[in-house]
């Protein structure tokens, strides 16, 4: 489905609103999430669109004062208990579950042979944060303070990512001697947090490759590193992940920000309720007022009020989608001949394109192999009688396959890589690229990926271990009753640029019975094809309302205000202006709860 084509339809009428009084006999929590009757009935400060990993921290931290009322809108559904989430040996099983996974695509792309890319995004209480790979890494100093250059005072890791990043996290060091031994974890006391809701952690299992993994890197002069969160992640290394270690379970948005907080009476929840528009008022002269939102609830429509701000947290995908369809984008977007939404604000940009909603993702190319028998991964878990015994150790100790995770990490700078005559010949070839000179803001943003590129202390290339056999993309098949380890490269500064279009996915790929050819065989040209035939991307999609200078084709400014309005915000990763050289569920954390203050002291004044 095209992410135009989700809420097109036009509805004859507005579902009414009855106050509903309150019985203080019901339990405090019971009030938490609510009909959609008296959630709209409700009188609210504040409005957050999305009840995903940024969402839940605004949330949480706007409901601290008890009076201010918060509502928050989200789509999914409160999933309490859903192994795919919860056990971390299970990761990545929820993707693709329309419960919990809108499994987004793209539409056909010409640069891979004219395939669709499936994209996952979170549906449901805490978003993202509960179907990801559970990695909780830190990128270098280098990249935060990119965000500050590109026009945005004070964002840097000094003043702000580090702060929160610590805020945000509860690192827990491995208690386990055998873990704790290994020679790539370290910590580092004065970058990491002791408070925080989000738990970080390290895998409670290592497969039987790690070890040579991780010597393998350091056999290609690849240093040890053994705190990547300092601001120096060049290196081979062991590192965080989201999962409480007291319980073994993941630690995501809804637990760490939303579960403690349920109780508040000043924070509703309303879940299954598909926000369609942000109701927008435009007096004469003055910024855009934001004074309420229309949603689909159960296939009946109601709108409700904000009095304060409206927060738009729904993520890098259906962001731009809501804005677009409220009327906040550059020309009039027509969805069919027979719809379209009347832009009604007008977002100025220098730039050559048709949308603000510029978007970037890490790609990666995976390569899966066989391992020998005898060796235990993820997929060890397939046969019966192992998964009983596994879900046994699992819930008596809380150890096993089922509390382990990824565990070794490679951030990679271009030295490593090529020699100097690659180098060179490389950059000469993205000095040729114009992809990054369409406009002010890509212009600026070419500038920093091109002096980051020979930089020996900045990553380009992230080499990453999965324990088991990759299932996405167009990738040959599994063997019954065989066990694999997958390598990601993944490129950590593209220059490609998109837009956002989702359709329904449509993955190529030939038999898995074909055998392999030589590598000498190959032309450069069979090469590229190769890789443009099982290329995907690793689901880390930024930029689509980008903060920078409006003449930029920012859509928000420094204070996540968008641009010509007063009172309307976005706080997800649609806000990262470029790519950074690390999985981005730290830096949304830290970006909401910068957002909270940045609010509350609005509120202030």
């Amino acid at each position: 489905m095209s992410i135009s084509d989700t809420v097109t339809a036009t509805f004859s009428s507005k579902a009414r609103c009855k106050p509903v009084k309150r019985n203080k006999l019901v339990p405090r929590w019971y009030w938490a999430m609510v009909s959609a009757e008296s959630f709209c009935s409700t009188s609210f400060d504040y409005l957050i669109l999305g009840g995903g990993t940024a969402g839940l921290v605004l949330a949480a931290s706007l409901s601290e004062d008890p009076d201010v009322v918060v509502g928050v809108l989200e789509a999914g559904e409160h999933i309490n208990e859903m192994p795919e989430i919860s056990v971390p040996g299970m990761m990545g099983q929820a993707l693709g579950n329309p419960k919990v996974d809108w499994a987004f695509s793209t539409v056909e792309q010409q640069a891979v042979l004219n395939r669709k890319i499936f994209s996952p995004r979170g549906k449901g209480v805490g978003g993202t944060s509960a179907i990801n790979f559970l990695v909780y890494q830190r990128a270098s100093e280098e990249d935060y303070n990119a965000i500050e250059s590109l026009g945005n005072p004070y964002w840097n890791w000094k003043d702000t990512f580090l702060k929160y990043l610590m805020k945000v996290e509860t690192y827990v060091p491995p208690t386990d001697p055998k873990i704790a031994k290994d020679p790539h974890i370290g910590y580092t006391t004065d970058y990491h947090g002791s408070s925080g809701p989000v738990k970080a952690s390290f895998s409670a299992w290592f497969n039987d490759l790690h070890a040579k993994f991780m010597d393998t890197l350091v056999n290609m002069g690849v240093p040890i590193n053994r705190d990547t969160g300092n601001g120096r992640n060049i290196g081979a290394s062991v590192g965080p992940i989201s999962v409480d270690p007291s319980t073994m379970t993941r630690s995501h948005a809804a637990t760490a920000y939303y579960t403690p907080n349920s109780h508040r009476t000043n924070l509703v929840l309303l879940t299954g309720a598909h926000v369609t528009k942000i109701l927008l008022d435009t007096p004469s002269g003055e910024p855009v007022v934001a004074t309420g939102v229309e949603f689909l609830k159960d296939s009946q429509k109601f709108s409700v009020r904000a009095k304060v701000e409206i927060i738009l947290a729904a993520g890098a995908f259906q962001t731009p989608q809501i804005l677009e369809l409220s009327g906040i984008g550059k020309t009039d977007i027509f969805l069919s001949e027979k719809t379209f939404v009347r832009t009604i604000w007008f977002l100025q940009s220098a730039a050559p394109i048709k949308s603000n909603s510029v978007t970037e993702d890490h790609l990666t190319l995976p390569f899966i192999h066989e391992v020998p028998e005898g060796s235990e991964t993820f997929d060890s878990l397939r046969d019966p009688a192992f998964l009983e015994q596994q879900s046994t150790l699992y819930k008596n100790e809380r150890k096993g396959l089922l509390a382990g995770s990824i565990t070794a990490y490679g951030y990679l700078p271009s030295e490593k890589l090529f020699d100097s005559d690659g180098l060179t010949a490389l950059q000469n070839q993205m000095l040729q690229d114009t992809t990054l000179t369409a406009s002010p803001s890509l212009s600026k943003q070419s500038v920093l990926i091109k002096k980051w590129f020979p930089d020996p202390n900045q990553a380009q290339i992230e080499v990453l271990q999965f324990p088991f056999f990759l299932s996405f993309g167009p990738l040959p098949e599994r063997r019954e009753g065989k066990v694999y380890h997958s390598i990601m490269i993944i490129g950590l500064h593209p220059l490609s640029r998109g837009s956002v279009h989702i359709s329904s996915a449509d993955p190529l790929f030939g038999d898995h019975e074909k055998s392999a050819v030589s590598n000498e065989d190959l032309s450069d040209d069979e090469i590229r094809d190769w890789c443009r035939s099982r290329v995907i991307s690793i689901f880390h999609p930024i930029g689509t309302a980008a903060m920078m200078p409006k003449e930029d084709g920012g859509v928000v400014d420094s204070s996540l205000k968008v641009y010509g309005t007063k009172n309307l915000r976005v706080v997800d990763a649609s806000v990262i202006p470029l790519e950074m050289s690390t999985h981005p569920q730290a830096a949304v954390y830290a970006i909401a709860e910068k957002a909270s203050d940045i609010i509350k002291t609005a509120r202030a004044r």
